[in-house]
């Protein structure tokens, strides 16, 4: 009774943990990558430090203000800095100041300065959707290898059970006297060697699993199971069009690589000015607030001042306005002018480059769409006659009017056409998807 009560227990924790898996959509893998993926998240962490920098260059437009204070010692001769007299004895004393310093005017460097971290940031967002349709394109392949890898297992399964069953038919036909010996060692060996095919096709779907999950940041403890992909769902994607001029159009308008170049490119050019600015004069008001103390100071009764006292009596103040006009800094400023025009015409460069990618990346993958679409239908109907004609030298087997050999000859070109429509099905998801994907980021 004990064991039938901890089998119970046993089952109902099983049928708990089957219930509780989840089965993943390829949106589904979509969100738990731009989750847990290491590669966005260090995209995202870019992005949070251009935040920063924008921030640091707005706060440079602010007044600097700082509050100082120090304390001497000295021995021999030196100067008293509350009286400003020479001394020739011990000294203990200092100093209490509060100072500003607000920049009126420097060539607007600080204003460019602003601009370019601006740019910077929006070139780092648009960088960080590039980096996540990079990563969920490759999850597209991915997913799809784990499917493409499964159904291939169930296909040699069931390959290798259809072969099982003509071994036993062949036995009882050798047994009866029909068959020779020689066609039952013919199909065992077939038998055997889609055995091994099992296993080297569960490696293979095993790593593409541990591919896909490293692509999701899941771990060794995460289990994942995805939705298979069914036939009605490749026969719906033979519907598409793609309206290749409007898809580019698109493309060359929002693709986040291109958006991420051109950002890059106004940085450059705010960049290049703040360095021009530099050959500006510089125009700051200054503040101070300051007083001082000695410690052994007395008055003319020899009595001790109190250092509260003697601060404020030492009390004082100034307010200036500082100019520095530059007038040979040693070439810098025109080296630094040269480097950022280079540094210009690069990131132009880039872009003009990146946009012939995009437009060559747009118009092959468009042109691998269609193509998929017409492979996959022909090799639809290759199946469909290759299972015609399977059938048909089953049935002669069975009836003696087929040798082994033969079988196993037209077998090996079912199993062929089976494997290139497998092929077929999936790249033409993969091609889908991905204009599915650019076209979501593209917007």
């Amino acid at each position: 009774m004990k064991a039938k009560c901890v089998c119970i227990v046993f089952f109902c924790c099983c049928c708990i943990w089957i219930h509780a898996q989840k089965t993943y959509s390829l949106e589904d893998c979509f969100a738990l990558a731009k989750k847990n993926n290491y590669t966005i998240k260090q995209s995202m962490n870019a992005t949070a430090l251009a935040k920063l920098d924008k921030r640091a260059a707005q706060y440079s437009l602010t007044p600097a203000v700082s509050i100082n204070s120090d304390h001497i010692f000295s021995s021999g001769k030196s100067i008293d800095p509350v009286t400003n007299t020479y001394l020739d004895d011990n000294f203990s004393g200092g100093s209490i100041s509060a100072d500003a310093i607000v920049g009126i005017f420097n060539g607007l460097q600080k204003m460019h300065s602003i601009q370019q971290a601006s740019y910077q940031l929006k070139s780092s967002e648009q960088g960080n959707k590039r980096t996540v349709l990079t990563i969920l394109s490759g999850i597209v392949e991915s997913y799809a290898k784990v499917l493409y890898d499964a159904e291939k297992v169930a296909l040699i399964r069931s390959n290798n059970e259809l072969t099982k069953n003509e071994l036993a038919i062949t036995k009882e036909k050798i047994e009866v006297g029909k068959l020779s010996k020689s066609e039952y060692y013919t199909i065992n060996a077939r038998l055997m060697n889609e055995t091994a095919d099992i296993v080297d096709a569960q490696n293979d779907s095993s790593n593409a699993l541990l591919e896909l999950e490293g692509l999701l940041g899941l771990t060794w403890q995460d289990s994942l199971n995805i939705i298979p992909f069914k036939e009605e769902n490749a026969k719906a994607i033979l519907t598409r069009e793609i309206v290749v001029t409007e898809l580019m159009n698109r493309v060359i308008r929002f693709h986040p690589a291109l958006l991420e170049d051109e950002y890059a490119v106004k940085a450059s050019e705010q960049s290049l000015q703040a360095v021009k600015g530099s050959r500006w004069p510089t125009i700051s008001l200054e503040g101070s607030l300051l007083s001082n103390y000695n410690a052994s100071y007395t008055d003319a009764n020899n009595n001790k001042i109190a250092v509260q006292e003697q601060l404020k009596n030492n009390f004082g103040s100034y307010v200036g306005i500082l100019l520095e006009v530059p007038l040979f800094q040693q070439m810098k400023t025109n080296t630094l002018i040269k480097k950022e025009k280079i540094n210009l015409d690069n990131a132009n460069l880039e872009l003009q480059q990146t946009g012939i990618n995009l437009r060559n990346s747009v118009q092959q993958m468009v042109n691998d769409f269609y193509a998929a679409k017409k492979r996959y239908e022909v090799q639809f109907e290759a199946l469909q006659q290759g299972m015609h004609s399977y059938e048909v030298y089953e049935e002669k087997h069975k009836l003696g009017m087929a040798n082994a050999l033969e079988l196993i000859s037209i077998k090996d070109y079912l199993n062929e056409l089976q494997s290139k429509y497998l092929d077929a099905k999936y790249s033409l998801f993969i091609s889908a998807k991905l204009i599915d994907l650019l076209m979501m980021y593209s917007q």
